[in-house]
């Protein structure tokens, strides 16, 4: 199973997957 954990800092966002933290802007991140 893949651990995602969200943090949001300011205008933008970290993801965490699988320990790999993924730093990106907001509108970014939901248009995936």
């Amino acid at each position: 199973m893949t651990n995602v954990r969200v943090h949001q800092e300011g205008p933008e966002v970290l993801l965490v997957i699988d320990g790999r933290a993924l730093q990106m802007p907001w509108n970014v991140a939901l248009d995936v």
